[in-house]
């Protein structure tokens, strides 16, 4: 088998164990913004360690494939740098997000309702609110609770009504505590000016804090049917933290 693809530099991990040609098939992802060539599975899943590595193939500088001497694909381990999404699943270092039927992923790994032109949306995000960074959840949580009494002072001093609910739940199998909000803007009139429901949450021992929002403008694409939080148990994983390796470790 003869693929072009564009050599990236990734961080290469070990030598993967090779796998037979009947149970594996080459495919070509869009890693990082380049085309790169990964092993799926035979149900077409990218193939995805213990340790949350993806399985890419070895290349020369010409791009081209690197095989064994019975043909089959030289492989290795890399450690994601960049999100990508493969199989409807956006992967990244810290969370893997299914995508919905009905809906699609866009180029930075959110998902857009179709037919919303990006109103409906749901993302996750790194908060990278400055002078933040290396606080805690709580005070952010914190500082942002004390910019949205400002905002909803101004805004209902325009005749807007403001609706806000927050609470501490437990989400997904491994009952990651988060904050979740559901903060609605009404129009004068009584439509949604703008809807969304967030769950906050701090990584592991680091100060890294990420937010899940579902959030909907001027009610384009809104189905009071959704559910989020069930959403977020359901396609919403983070990765376990991985343990500290030495370099001297097994090859």
């Amino acid at each position: 088998m003869s693929k072009k693809i564009i050599a990236v530099a990734l961080a290469l991990v070990c030598i993967a164990t090779v796998f037979t040609a009947c149970q594996q098939k080459l495919d070509i992802y869009k890693i990082g913004g380049n085309d790169v060539a990964v092993l799926t599975n035979a149900d077409g899943n990218v193939v995805i360690d213990d340790e949350n590595r993806l399985c890419a193939i070895v290349t020369d500088r010409q791009g081209e494939i690197v095989t064994y001497e019975n043909k089959e694909p030289q492989t290795y381990w890399i450690t994601l740098e960049n999100s990508f999404v493969a199989d409807n699943t956006v992967y990244t270092p810290v969370f893997v997000m299914k995508g919905l039927d009905g809906w699609e992923f866009n180029a930075i790994g959110s998902m857009d309702k179709k037919k919303t032109s990006g109103q409906c949306q749901i993302t996750c995000s790194l908060i990278m609110a400055k002078g933040y960074e290396d606080k805690s959840l709580d005070e952010y949580l914190a500082y942002r609770d004390e910019l949205n009494l400002e905002a909803k002072a101004l805004y209902e001093k325009e005749n807007y009504k403001i609706s806000v609910e927050k609470k501490a739940v437990e989400a997904t199998a491994d009952k990651i505590p988060m904050i979740y909000y559901k903060e609605i803007i009404y129009n004068p009139d009584g439509t949604y000016a703008n809807y969304s429901e967030s769950v906050y949450f701090q990584y592991g021992k680091t100060t890294d804090k990420y937010c899940v929002q579902y959030k909907s403008a001027n009610g384009v694409g809104h189905d009071d049917n959704f559910d989020f939080l069930e959403f977020v148990d359901n396609n919403f994983t983070v990765r376990p933290e991985k343990e500290e390796t030495s370099s001297t470790e097994a090859k």
